[in-house]
């Protein structure tokens, strides 16, 4: 856009030539607007992306603290031998069902009495560690992991003998 005030006077140049001023010349407040959107404009766009990305890992961790939740309800629930196969397969179809790849799902389930004979005793605790590399828009990949405990109630009836014993006081279980 030319403007008036902008125009230099009609004299000849050094060399003879008149200058005749050009629309939008350099210097003027349209250079100086497209010369700092284009140094915060890429800035602008890298904040972004990086709030996207956080938010995205945020998301993958409540995800992943929701198949650890599922892995130690299952432990925590069965009433037989093979309570931990049983959790890691639930954490491994939760973790598909929210896309993530069962593979490359890494699940550690532990507790006392926790063993492939041994089914965990009402009142221990049972915990479930699952954690995953995050890989999003070619950036580096970023181990993720999530965390949940459960107790095992004490009126959930455990009829194994394996079963690492009751709830009730030992001294209390010689008076019954």
């Amino acid at each position: 856009m030319y403007r008036e005030e902008n125009r230099l006077p009609d004299k000849p140049g050094p060399f003879g030539k008149r200058h005749k001023p050009r629309p939008g010349g350099r210097g003027g407040p349209e250079g100086q607007s497209l010369l700092e959107m284009a140094v915060f404009l890429p800035m602008i766009f890298i904040l972004v992306l990086a709030l996207v990305y956080t938010g995205l890992c945020l998301n993958a961790k409540m995800e992943l603290e929701a198949v650890a939740r599922e892995a130690t309800r299952v432990v925590t629930k069965s009433t037989g031998n093979g309570a931990i196969e049983a959790g890691m397969e639930r954490a491994a179809q939760v973790a598909g069902q929210y896309g993530f790849n069962p593979a490359e799902l890494d699940v550690k389930i532990s507790g006392p009495y926790l063993s492939d004979t041994i089914t965990p005793g009402r009142g221990s605790i049972v915990t479930a560690e699952v954690s995953y590399n995050f890989k999003l828009f070619g950036f580096p990949a970023i181990q993720i992991a999530g965390q949940n405990s459960e107790v095992i109630e004490c009126w959930r009836s455990r009829d194994d003998p394996n079963s690492g014993g009751s709830c009730v006081p030992p001294d209390q279980q010689a008076q019954e």
